[in-house]
């Protein structure tokens, strides 16, 4: 872009700041003499610098907020592209500045160029939609920013771009405004933002966060209203009722605290600031659900069941070792548990470790180990205690892998040991052991690439099938080493 298009841009951007501003404070704001000077200069370059201090500073003084706020009053698209275009080039890694672009994003996404079709005009209910959505809007995205070309995104914020896919089935999971503020999304969603560095302000990070900035917004909206809707609701009633205004309804929850609700107020502040107030309304919706009970769970849009499996320390089910017959006894299968989490744990150490371009080939002690782009993806990742569709398939692919690798090496032992009389034991007793929790590896996996294909999440679905058939074609070997013993 050159000089004097960039000037246009900071010209925009300064009118559109200074509007807030005025408007906030209800007087005008006296601009330094040195930047009015400066903008009789007929030569653009040598304007840009004052300009570009000023609006730093101005920078400090307008919110997300008030971005936010401000576009969707004027709804100015020509001062919206030009903002973008102004924090791509800024490309700030401070939080505000990020902030405020994700502002812009949300309206570009929601408003589109006059005779387009809006990238978000029916809710997605499928991954694909969503990456669809976001090739339409990248497109839209290079457009704004024309004649600026963007180099290759590097491959690790490419993978880490694949994150929103888990976040969108999160989102769609959720029945409840509670169960969305306790699983700490809010917080995982900005991190996930300030890990991409520089990249971003990269065409295709800004589309797909735009997409999800839209969808997330429509999504917590309706959550977040249906939740006050019910708050009031039982409010009114037990009012009727002759309830107190400073009776409680639970614990420290008083009716005063519920009658004085404003959803209106706490929507208009943005996400960071508001935080607070969204955590009261969880726990007032909290205190309204323990006190009349919570409604019936709706089912998610594809059916299945939102409540994940338990991961136990080998990466895999705790419904596995159930399955296991009682022919193993509670100290062989304690030990075989722990070939399980020891492997798991080797595999992960070397993943994390290596560099993420040659990771894919872990050296163990007897045997090499390779993996697909999102198996070493599923061992990189820690999810801790999170309860979501991410974590089951995580969890599915890191067990799958694991017993494969298992498999592999006591079918080696054992092959190596087969001559003996008595030391090929231990290795078949391990065979049998891993042949035994296959079906419930198995009636696991089958179920997320069930529920994976119904989401749109076409790559996970073909990943975990692939984890299980080659976990199935290695037993199939072993059973034919085992049937080799006379």
């Amino acid at each position: 872009m050159d000089s004097a298009n960039e000037l246009l841009d900071l010209v925009r951007v300064h009118r559109f700041y200074v509007a807030i501003l005025e408007g906030a404070l209800g007087y005008c704001i006296p601009v330094p003499q040195e930047v009015i000077q400066e903008q009789s200069n007929r030569e653009p370059r040598a304007v840009l610098s004052a300009f570009l201090q000023w609006l730093g500073m101005l920078d400090l003084a307008v919110s997300p907020s008030m971005v936010r706020d401000q576009l969707q009053a004027t709804r100015h698209r020509d001062s919206a592209e030009a903002l973008l275009r102004y924090f791509v080039r800024k490309c700030s890694l401070n939080d505000l500045d990020r902030d405020k672009a994700d502002c812009v994003l949300g309206f570009l996404c929601r408003h589109p160029a006059a005779g387009a079709c809006g990238v978000l005009e029916k809710f997605p209910c499928q991954a694909d939609q969503v990456h669809l959505a976001a090739r339409e809007f990248n497109l839209e995205i290079e457009r704004i920013l024309a004649p600026k070309r963007a180099g290759e995104l590097p491959a690790e914020h490419a993978q880490l771009l694949r994150e929103y896919d888990f976040f969108f089935q999160e989102l769609i999971d959720f029945r409840t405004f509670d169960q969305l503020m306790d699983c700490g999304i809010l917080s995982r969603i900005h991190n996930l933002k300030k890990s991409f560095g520089p990249s971003f302000y990269h065409p295709q990070v800004l589309a797909m966060t735009g997409v999800f900035n839209g969808i997330f917004g429509m999504r917590f909206d309706d959550l977040f209203l249906a939740a006050t809707r019910q708050i009031k609701s039982f409010a009114e009633r037990v009012q009727q009722e002759g309830m107190s205004i400073m009776g409680r309804v639970d614990g420290e929850v008083r009716l005063k605290h519920l009658t004085e609700l404003d959803d209106e107020q706490i929507l208009g502040k943005d996400y960071v600031g508001a935080r607070e107030d969204f955590q009261r309304v969880s726990s007032f919706k909290k205190a309204v659900d323990k006190r009349h009970g919570p409604p019936t769970p709706q089912a998610s849009p594809n059916g299945a069941s939102s409540a994940p499996a338990s991961p136990d320390a080998s990466g895999g089910s705790t419904s596995q070792s159930a399955s296991v017959t009682t022919a193993f006894t509670a100290l062989q299968t304690r030990d075989e548990e722990l070939k399980l989490k020891r492997t798991c744990e080797q595999i992960r150490a070397f993943v994390k470790a290596a560099d993420p371009r040659v990771c894919f080939t872990v050296p163990l002690p007897r045997i090499t180990v390779s993996l697909s782009l999102p198996e070493a993806d599923a061992f990189r990742r820690d999810y801790g205690q999170e309860k979501s569709f991410r974590t089951r398939y995580a969890d599915a692919l890191v067990s799958l892998v694991t017993a494969k690798v298992c498999v592999s090496s006591e079918r080696l032992e054992f092959n190596e040991k087969k001559g003996s009389a008595y030391r090929w034991k231990p290795h078949a007793d391990s065979i049998l052991y891993l042949m035994k929790i296959f079906d419930a590896l198995q009636d696991q996996t089958n179920e997320l690439v069930a529920a994976a294909q119904q989401r749109g999440l076409k790559e996970k679905a073909e990943a975990l099938s692939a984890a299980l058939t080659k976990l199935h074609g290695e037993l199939q070997l072993a059973t034919q080493n085992l049937q080799t013993l006379s």
